[in-house]
């Protein structure tokens, strides 16, 4: 009968352990919970306050301009720009970076922009880096159908003032003889 009874311990012995080990584990789980429950009220008291929403959008704005960034500064330590000095921005996979996340960084600096008093303040005061940021930035968004669209009308513009020019010459030719 001494073979049943080691049997029968080792099952009662690791039931044992089963048990405590779930005891544990729900004790550990509840902690956490109500760890989780007081962070979460604390946080929900934070939304009421516009400062957190401000922080908020500008980290938003920065973690979408992040890829970007992050590809072009490693592209400079060490990719092909690190041969390419000032230009390492030409850099094949720097380059290639910034027109594939173009219209999302383009909508991180303007999501940063609305909330970021120091940009503000910079484009107010007609900083030439912050006007062609935010320049573009918006241009980014636009579908490439819009730009060619956009070219086009320009083309048309200009087309429309020589000719008009051409005529005023004309005319200012005919009245002096």
């Amino acid at each position: 009968m001494g073979f049943f009874d080691d049997i029968g311990s080792f099952f009662s012995n690791t039931a044992k352990k089963v048990v405590k080990g779930v005891k544990r584990g729900a004790g550990k789980a509840i902690k956490g919970l109500k760890k989780a429950g007081r962070v979460i009220a604390s946080e929900v008291k934070g939304l009421a306050n516009p400062e957190a929403w401000k922080q908020g959008v500008i980290k938003a704005g920065k973690a979408l301009q992040a890829p970007a960034k992050a590809v072009a500064k490693w592209d400079k330590k060490h990719g092909l720009g690190q041969y390419m000095g000032d230009f390492s921005g030409l850099s094949p996979l720097s380059l290639a970076t910034s027109i594939a996340t173009a219209p999302i960084s383009g909508a991180g600096y303007l999501t940063q922009m609305t909330a970021d008093k120091k940009l503000q303040n910079k484009l107010k005061s007609g900083d030439a880096d912050a006007i062609m940021d935010t320049a573009f930035s918006a241009v980014s968004l636009l579908p490439a159908g819009a730009i060619g669209g956009v070219a086009k009308g320009i083309g048309k513009g200009g087309r429309a003032v020589a000719k008009a020019g051409r005529k005023l010459g004309n005319a200012l030719k005919k009245v002096k003889k």
